[in-house]
């Protein structure tokens, strides 16, 4: 495409700004070297065409490694740089400088970037006409932006405003396939170096680290032997298609997939194991109270061994009296008959053994006192004795003492919280659990609140619905019982 006059030097630096510095560009143009330099030994004469050579990085290379090189463009900047390295370049179209040349005179065609810039009937002319030139065994070459890059295809392409419309791979392959080339092959250029890294694929890379550009290398019909030459290069993939970097990328997510799975497993499995934990805290709770229990039984025991022993204690007081007595009677009745001393003396003996009794139940009251088990057993009877006095006491204090300032304010902020409570469905849940494994208190503050049937929710009750209202399902079932026994009583008589 021409440009206007007064911008004659505006593609020049366009190219400097956007594609890249010369020797950027000539580093990225030494791929293809590799791939030519056979034709050296097939031809001792190697004449070359570029076209649209712009600043002449590839005329350069191509001089530099022994080829006849010659280039075309229609940008005067363009050639003004090639001018002044000393390329041979000339002021011409691509179509022009081809039908120019004779059959079969030309061991290279190339066109960096210029096949995007041509309409679809001039692109297929330069096909046509470069296949005609070309010497058997000849290489066209064709370099064009990648349209499998989505960033390419929908953003950098129309960076340049010479371009008319990205070319599919496909389709330039089929064109040179259908003008008569023996074999194509594309190659995918200048992709990231750093996907060939070991490391995830990301959305990213996936629209915009397809290879940014592809070149399609068509071979003129020759025999097999000059094939053979060109093989090993044409059967090697070069570049990052985007079907290759989407499949990474959806491997990558598998993987992520994959181990968002684990841990959920393992999260679960967490979770079994604070269960497991919480189950087991339960069975030492449980075992703490039966020990709290057992320590109960064993103080009752012990007061009960207590009471005996005053009892004996009391038994042997009275004896002691009797005895006195008896003692009296026997002395005031020195006078009276054998039967009346028989009778004293055996007094005497019953006195002595309510004696023993009462020394042998003060020996039993101190071995359980003094014993090793009632002295490890003291602080769980603490224990015991202030989780009643905690459980019965405060409770009972908050519910049913008198009705002090304090008092009021800690009953008004209770009912208020319960209330809060029941109109919360997940707090009330959470409270139903909690206080499920301490039923008293559980009992307790179900009554906080209660102890009144006129309140809201019972105005214009009957006494007996405000009553089964504010009874526990035991109550309400012994409350039911008692009624229908009454009414059957009264039927009765």
């Amino acid at each position: 495409m021409k440009m206007p006059t007064d911008n004659l030097n505006f593609y020049r630096a366009f190219e400097d700004r956007h594609r890249g510095s010369r020797e950027l560009i000539k580093s990225r143009l030494q791929v293809y070297i590799p791939l030519v330099l056979p034709l050296l030994d097939i031809y001792k004469e190697c004449k070359t065409l570029d076209l649209g050579c712009g600043r002449g990085e590839w005329l350069e290379l191509l001089t530099d490694n022994g080829f006849q090189a010659f280039g075309v463009d229609l940008d005067s900047g363009m050639l003004a740089a090639c001018d002044e390295r000393g390329l041979q370049v000339s002021k011409k179209d691509a179509i022009t400088a081809l039908r120019e040349l004779p059959d079969e005179s030309q061991s290279i065609v190339s066109g960096f970037h210029i096949a995007e810039h041509l309409p679809f009937d001039v692109l297929s002319i330069l096909v046509q006409e470069a296949l005609r030139v070309l010497k058997p065994g000849g290489l066209l070459i064709l370099e064009t932006p990648n349209p499998e890059n989505i960033q390419v295809a929908t953003m950098n392409f129309y960076l340049d405003p010479t371009h008319q419309r990205p070319i599919p791979p496909q389709l330039l392959t089929f064109m040179a396939e259908f003008y008569g080339f023996s074999r194509v092959k594309v190659l995918r250029l200048q992709e990231p170096k750093e996907l060939y890294e070991n490391r995830g694929i990301h959305l990213i890379d996936v629209i915009g680290g397809v290879s940014p550009d592809y070149a399609v290398i068509a071979q003129k019909r020759a025999s097999s032997e000059i094939l053979t030459l060109f093989s090993e290069y044409f059967n090697r993939d070069v570049g990052i298609s985007l079907d290759a970097l989407a499949g990474s990328f959806e491997q990558r997510l598998s993987v992520i997939e994959v181990n968002a799975q684990q841990a959920v497993l393992q999260s679960e499995q967490a979770r079994a194991l604070a269960i497991a934990s919480a189950s087991h805290a339960e069975s030492a709770e449980a075992r703490a109270i039966e020990s709290v229990s057992h320590a109960e039984n064993a103080e009752a025991r012990a007061i009960e061994a207590e009471l005996h022993a005053e009892r004996a204690a009391k038994r042997s007081i009275e004896a002691e009296l009797y005895a006195e007595r008896a003692q009296s009677s026997a002395v005031e009745a020195e006078s009276h008959s054998e039967q009346s001393v028989a009778r004293a003396i055996e007094a005497e003996s019953r006195a002595h053994q309510a004696e023993i009794n009462a020394n042998l139940a003060w020996d039993h009251y101190g071995m359980i006192a003094n014993s090793r088990s009632w002295r490890v057993t003291y602080p769980l009877r603490l224990a015991g004795k202030a989780a009643r006095w905690f459980v019965h006491g405060s409770i009972a204090w908050i519910t049913f003492s008198p009705a002090s300032r304090p008092r009021r304010i800690l009953r008004t902020f209770l009912i208020f919280m319960k209330r809060k409570v029941k109109e919360n469905y997940k707090l009330k849940s959470f409270a139903v659990r909690v206080l499920a494994r301490f039923p008293t208190l559980k009992e307790r503050l179900m009554r906080v609140g209660e102890a009144s049937f006129y309140t809201r929710e019972n105005k214009g009750s009957s006494l007996e619905d405000m009553t089964l209202n504010h009874l526990n399902s035991n109550a309400k079932r012994i409350y039911v019982d008692l009624k229908v026994a009454i009414q059957k009583n009264k039927e009765g008589h």
